[in-house]
């Protein structure tokens, strides 16, 4: 068996050394251990730091989320950028003290993928977050974008519109599951706007729109050969000339590339240009096409806005090569030191 000794001295093993940053040192994530920056250098942390922090004569900090421990500044330079983000803690489940793991979600870290990817473009970036934010909660995700200057939200339906309107009230909301019949006193309410899919959803639509005296208000979802839901690219050219009535009823034309993560893609291309066929046919509406991997892999189909999605959430949007978004998710588990010990068999000695 283990001595008492040898048990005291393993659990001293499983308590974590200090962060000790002894030059200019730039960390994309959450430091969980106490951490120590020496004299005239410098950290940034682009997540939370959870232990105690002891800054040095001359030593810069700066981060971007929340410092949980204690600080002990000794002559240094410390920035935290809140930015209103940290206040915001959703707890599930027993207490952190009762829990065998905890789950925490870096509000800071997806605003920050959001700014990184608006930079890269002249258009509008929109916030995609539809299935519960990628699972990563929708009213905190999409609370912490409106506050940071995202203006445009696409959502998976109606309940998840509700829930963005409430805490971003003056944004624009698109529905990608489109218009069902008996949702309309919900689209009325939420003033959102429906992904249109197909000519039959169009018609329910414009019923909708015409006996509630309702004068615009759709996306207009075109296959130029993403494989997915979709209008035919023949549909829509059909449906062009109703441009022509002031009472036309959409306000964005929308498409999906294939391989979008794949830079000088053929398909993309050719997608790309038949878009640009489209476009002019719509011309006045505004048009987005590009998705996180096209926006900065592909300047040629940001147009009027860009959608980011799955890299928001610290999903890599070029594979193959380094991931440029900062990692959203962190989880803590407990680690419990076992004594093991040799039984002998009966009657040994």
């Amino acid at each position: 068996m283990w001595s008492a000794a040898q048990m005291l001295s393993d659990n001293k093993s499983d308590i974590p050394e200090p962060l000790v940053v002894g030059t200019s040192t730039d960390i994309n994530g959450s430091v969980s251990t106490d951490t120590i920056v020496q004299k005239n250098c410098s950290l940034h942390v682009r997540g939370n730091l959870v232990g105690s922090l002891t800054i040095e004569p001359g030593a810069n900090v700066v981060v971007e989320g929340s410092v949980e421990g204690k600080i002990v500044n000794r002559g240094g330079r410390l920035v935290v950028n809140h930015k209103g983000l940290a206040a915001c803690v959703t707890l599930d489940g027993p207490s952190e003290g009762e829990a065998g793991a905890i789950l925490k979600i870096n509000l800071t870290a997806i605003v920050s993928n959001w700014e990184r990817l608006a930079r890269h473009t002249d258009a509008e970036c929109a916030a995609v977050v539809k299935c519960n934010a990628y699972g990563c909660g929708i009213n905190p995700v999409a609370g912490a974008l409106a506050k940071s200057g995202c203006r445009t939200f696409f959502v998976t339906n109606v309940s998840e519109a509700k829930r963005v309107r409430t805490v971003a009230p003056n944004s624009t909301i698109f529905v990608l599951h489109g218009f069902f019949f008996g949702t309309e006193p919900s689209f009325v309410e939420l003033n959102a706007q429906p992904v249109i899919n197909s000519s039959i959803e169009l018609a329910q639509w414009d019923a909708f729109a015409a006996a509630a005296g309702r004068t615009g208000g759709c996306a207009l979802n075109v296959d130029t050969g993403g494989n997915r839901l979709g209008l035919s690219v023949e549909e829509a050219v059909a449906l062009a000339p109703r441009l022509c009535t002031l009472t036309h009823g959409i306000t964005l034309l929308m498409s999906n590339l294939a391989n979008a993560e794949k830079p000088n893609d053929r398909q993309s291309e050719r997608q790309i240009a038949l878009f640009r066929e489209l476009r002019r046919l719509y011309r006045g509406v505004p048009a987005s096409l590009a998705n996180s991997s096209a926006i900065l892999l592909n300047p040629k189909c940001h147009f009027e806005l860009v959608r980011a999605g799955s890299a928001l959430f610290g999903i890599n949007p070029t594979p193959g090569s380094f991931n440029p978004m900062h990692p959203v998710v962190e989880l803590r588990a407990r680690r419990r030191a076992l004594a093991f010990g040799l039984r002998m068999p009966h009657g040994g000695r």
